[in-house]
């Protein structure tokens, strides 16, 4: 995954050009590729500890991070339709995954760092698209990434079948493509609308995992799942109003 997001980016970026490699501000790409590291090492510390679906509950508090964030360090103007918006698609998470008793105790502590990684994360993007573009901004990120996956390469590594193979192509060259995609976004809407979006992620894992895999899911899922549709078409209809 971590290869395929190198080689795409890097095709991409000398594609463009390599004028396309520089970038105006490397603190903050130092930052925002630290923040998604170590959000993703402490997502993995996590489940280690507590179950995952209290780990994801967590992570996914991270919009929320995000637009409070944005509103101090981007200047952003605070909206209460669109902070509702975002909480009400929050709400839909809940319930969809159904977390339990220890998404309330101590031990939780650790993810909610990983949240606020995750928030630092969205708010460096907004500012460096700002100024760079988006081709170096997923290349230095994919580079990063080779480099942490290299720490963590096991020694017992056994090369997978062409099929396993082909489908870890395909998460990487999709990986990368929604990182893209993210990038973008931000350079062109604010992080507050942009950010709660990621909660629909969980409806799309539902169908697919229904029509792929058989999985039904339950009402409680279904009911989590309408509420996080009807997240995003209240959040649009704002957006188009402010615009």
């Amino acid at each position: 995954n971590a290869i395929t997001c190198f080689i795409v980016s890097l095709i991409f970026i000398l594609l463009k050009g390599k004028n396309n490699f520089k970038v105006t501000n490397i603190p903050k790409h130092f930052i925002r590729i630290s923040s998604m590291i170590l959000a993703f090492v402490i997502y993995v510390t996590s489940i280690q500890k507590i179950f995952i679906v209290e780990v994801i509950a967590i992570y996914n508090f991270a919009p929320v991070i995000s637009t409070i964030m944005a509103i101090i360090f981007l200047n952003e103007k605070f909206n209460i339709l669109r902070f509702i918006a975002v909480l009400l698609g929050f709400i839909g998470v809940i319930i969809v995954i159904n977390p339990g008793e220890y998404i309330f105790s101590f031990t939780s502590f650790l993810p909610i760092l990983g949240a606020f990684f995750v928030a630092v994360a969205y708010v460096t993007t907004r500012s460096i698209m700002k100024l760079d573009n988006v081709y170096a901004t997923v290349f230095y990120y994919s580079l990063g990434l080779l480099i942490l996956s290299l720490f963590f390469f096991p020694r017992d590594f056994i090369f997978p079948s062409l099929f396993l193979f082909v489908l870890l192509l395909i998460t990487g060259v999709l990986s990368v493509t929604s990182h893209y995609l993210f990038a973008l976004s931000v350079k062109f809407g604010e992080v507050s609308s942009v950010a709660p979006l990621e909660y629909t992620a969980f409806v799309w894992t539902g169908f697919l995992g229904y029509f792929f895999f058989n999985q039904k899911p339950s009402l409680m899922i279904i009911f989590g799942g309408i509420i996080i549709i009807l997240s995003g078409i209240y959040l649009i209809r704002v957006e188009k109003n402010l615009t």
